[in-house]
């Protein structure tokens, strides 16, 4: 998946098995989602840095408080060691030391492969994890802080180590990562499954919303034209026509199941693949043939609509195609009413 074109696909596979195998640019642009949409709504401020000179820093995100706080992703085809993190707490120590920048509310390991237990069991222990840091530092971090200086352990930044506080440090487990991964539009586009399920509709709102102006209108064009009568609102209509306001009723719930459907696709799948877009497409090319048929009125023509739409096959690489049912069939070409100045009902 590390090209730019990215596909829907159904797996099996354990999401966490995935995750471990992932290519490291196609976890990149994972992390990137995940810091764009889940973080992004944690957060005031996010920041992608990344690379050299980030100071240890992959990601820093700012609450309305302004404290900052540190994630750190790394890609290996291994869990994250002890020597990998006490590499990266060493960055952090020596550079806030310097007041390069203020010392994290906290600081997260973000890895597919996780930590291993002593690294584990380290950061849960903030005593523990600090005579380590001081003890093994000639070993990592001396020389490898700093491409042009050793850094040594002495002096002020003695003193900064020995005050600092080192339980900001934690990681975030793989399946953690998923579970919170798996609420952005993008989960689907990885891991091939829908992550949650669709709510279904059972009656529209009583009152007529603003985004249903247009296609009610050319709705009541067609009842007139079929009554011979002009029907300009629905208060009118269910004073004139029983039978045809328990339709107009079924119509409104029509279109809220379709736009539940496109709410629902907004949830799951990512905005760059325009599920619900295309499926409109396809309805369109669907039934704007019949819609150019002649008819008795508008009514005969929205109900030969309709019937046929509940029959159209639909592209199987649509992931959608799967999740459409009869009210959302029809509802979609309300939809297109609101949206198309070709699809009406009365000619």
């Amino acid at each position: 998946m590390a090209n730019t074109e990215k596909t829907i696909f159904v797996t099996n596979l354990d999401p966490i098995k995935i995750l471990q195998v992932l290519h490291e640019d196609d976890y990149e642009n994972m992390v990137e989602e995940w810091q764009s949409d889940s973080l992004g709504k944690k957060y005031d401020k996010v920041e992608k840095l990344g690379g050299p000179g980030d100071k240890g820093r992959d990601v820093i995100c700012t609450d309305n408080n302004g404290d900052s706080y540190i994630y750190q992703c790394k890609h290996y085809e291994r869990k994250l060691n002890k020597q990998d993190i006490l590499l990266e707490i060493g960055k952090c120590c020596y550079y806030c030391s310097k007041g390069d920048y203020l010392t994290p509310k906290k600081y997260y390991f973000v890895s597919p492969q996780g930590v291993a237990t002593q690294a584990r069991d380290l950061l849960k222990s903030p005593a523990s994890l600090k005579e380590e840091l001081k003890t093994n530092w000639s070993k990592i971090c001396q020389s490898k802080i700093s491409s042009s200086r050793e850094i040594k352990l002495e002096g002020s930044l003695l003193v900064f180590i020995d005050g600092f506080d080192f339980s900001i440090f934690d990681y975030i487990p793989p399946l953690e990562f998923l579970a919170d991964f798996e609420k952005t539009p993008h989960y689907t586009k990885w891991f091939g499954k829908l992550s949650k399920p669709r709510k279904i509709i059972t009656t529209a709102p009583k009152e007529i919303q603003e985004n249903e102006l247009i296609y009610i209108k050319k709705i009541l064009e067609a009842y007139s034209e079929y009554l011979g009568n002009n029907i300009e609102d629905a208060k009118k209509l269910k004073e004139t026509n029983s039978q045809l306001w328990a339709d107009f009723n079924r119509q409104r719930l029509y279109f809220y199941s379709a736009e539940y459907l496109a709410a629902y696709s907004r949830e799951i799948y990512a905005p760059e693949l325009q599920c619900f877009e295309q499926l409109k497409d396809e309805f369109y090319h669907g039934i704007i043939d019949e819609i150019q048929e002649d008819a008795k009125n508008g009514f005969e023509r929205l109900r030969k609509v309709l019937k046929l739409a509940q029959g159209l096959i639909t592209s199987s690489s649509n992931p959608l195609s799967s999740e459409v049912n009869i009210k959302d069939r029809k509802g979609i070409c309300h939809h297109l009413a609101n949206e198309r100045e070709d699809v009406r009902w009365k000619k």
